[in-house]
């Protein structure tokens, strides 16, 4: 059977299928579908453009990935707690909870995976040298519930007199590119500017898409089956007092 969703998940993004895009985008950004764009997204920006100062001083280049100091470690964990707020986030929004004092872990964070395929995304940093750096921050989550580069941050953090060297710039700059990756999970292109709307972005021939001021490109995944994408009138469930779906974490 044809199926596709008739509502909007929470936090979760999926293709459209059909041309109303004018009206279908909207639903990013009521804030009921997520209160807290706005500073999700700013908090994006703030990291990418420390990331652009620190290539003053580091080189992003091969010879480099395995550079660290203070300002990598200072990156890799405010782009890790970023991360981390934007799993909570999403889990919360649908419903899943924890036992009482306790606190979310990876094994948490992970369950993301089953709604946003997020180990299927592709992400470049093309001012890499001498090629693009290609990236799957993800891609660990089709088989395991560890990420290295996260092991990394937690490794640094609790431990930074042993494990200083873990906080390289290889690690930071995956970490940001996965930071980047949750926030298109969510709310499509209506990440790039916290302040108004904008859907301006240049796909090149392998899928990759572009957008002003973002220096990484991405590709989202492509095996979205029928039944997983989005098929809606969100002028009619706007005016609803329920007009999402939670999606259910196993």
């Amino acid at each position: 059977m044809n199926m596709t969703l008739s509502k909007p998940y929470r936090r979760i993004m999926r293709p459209f299928k059909g041309d109303e895009y004018d009206l279908y985008y909207k639903y990013m950004l009521d804030n009921r579908y997520c209160s807290e764009r706005s500073s999700l997204c700013r908090a994006y920006r703030i990291i990418q453009d420390d990331l652009e100062k620190l290539f003053d001083y580091i080189e992003p280049c091969d010879n480099n990935k395995h550079a660290y100091s203070h300002r990598t470690f200072e990156l890799l964990l405010r782009g890790a707690t970023e991360v981390e707020a934007n799993c909570k986030g999403i889990l919360k929004a649908n419903g899943y909870t924890i036992p009482p004092n306790t606190n979310m872990n990876i094994e948490d964070y992970y369950k993301v995976e089953q709604a946003t395929k997020l180990s299927e995304y592709e992400v470049r940093l093309k001012c890499w040298h001498p090629s693009p750096l290609v990236l799957k921050p993800f891609d660990n989550w089709r088989n395991t519930h560890s990420l290295s580069w996260y092991k990394a941050y937690n490794d640094a953090k609790h431990n930074r007199d042993t494990n200083f060297r873990k906080s390289c710039l290889l690690n930071t700059v995956t970490c940001i590119a996965g930071l980047l990756c949750l926030l298109y999970s969510q709310f499509e292109y209506q990440f790039v500017n916290p302040y108004q709307i904008t859907t301006t972005y240049t796909k090149d021939d392998e899928g990759m898409m572009g957008f002003n001021g973002v220096i990484f490109t991405i590709k989202p995944p492509e095996t979205w089956t029928n039944s997983e994408q989005y098929k809606f009138d969100w002028e009619s469930l706007s005016g609803s007092s329920s007009p999402y779906n939670q999606f259910t974490f196993v």
